[in-house]
């Protein structure tokens, strides 16, 4: 038998689930229902939030807490595939700000400094970044958004 994951809106608190051809897709062998599931919910999560959320066009800087957990790190890899033009992280520690950077992102910050919203507008010497995003709901209350360019987009998931 093909297993299989699916991404549906609601009603797949079930044992079995029916759904389009086109929201299924064959899990691989050797991989976890859990690792998959995981997968979808953060790669959906990230998507969105990069495309509908911060709608964002090409060559738009865009600013991502937490990019170093799932939904952040999936976040600067599809902000750098749909055409941002200045990709700014922030993670808390060297080793989580070294991986932003090699997952793409053009510059990193520490949030948990105090001037860490200077240092996001450094980079691209603007007002302010075009979409502010955060993908960890406790840091939408740390006020992140002095960084963000008055016309600009923010959301939180």
């Amino acid at each position: 038998m093909a297993r299989i994951i699916s991404a549906q809106r609601s009603g797949c608190y079930a044992q079995y689930v029916a759904t389009a051809a086109e929201n299924a897709f064959p899990l691989p062998p050797g991989n976890r229902y859990a690792d998959a599931t995981a997968l979808l919910i953060q790669g959906l999560t990230a998507y969105f939030l990069v495309r509908d959320g911060a709608r964002l066009v090409k060559d738009d800087s865009i600013l991502i807490l937490a990019a170093a957990g799932g939904v952040g790190s999936l976040a600067v890899q599809l902000a750098r595939i749909m055409g941002a033009g200045q990709i700014i992280g922030a993670a808390s520690t060297p080793e989580k700000r070294n991986l932003v950077l090699d997952l793409g992102a053009d510059a990193v910050v520490d949030h948990t400094q105090p001037r860490w919203n200077a240092e996001v507008r450094r980079p691209h010497r603007k007002p302010g970044v075009d979409a502010a995003l955060s993908a960890a709901a406790v840091t939408c209350s740390v006020r992140p958004w002095p960084t963000w360019h008055p016309a600009g987009a923010q959301r939180c998931t």
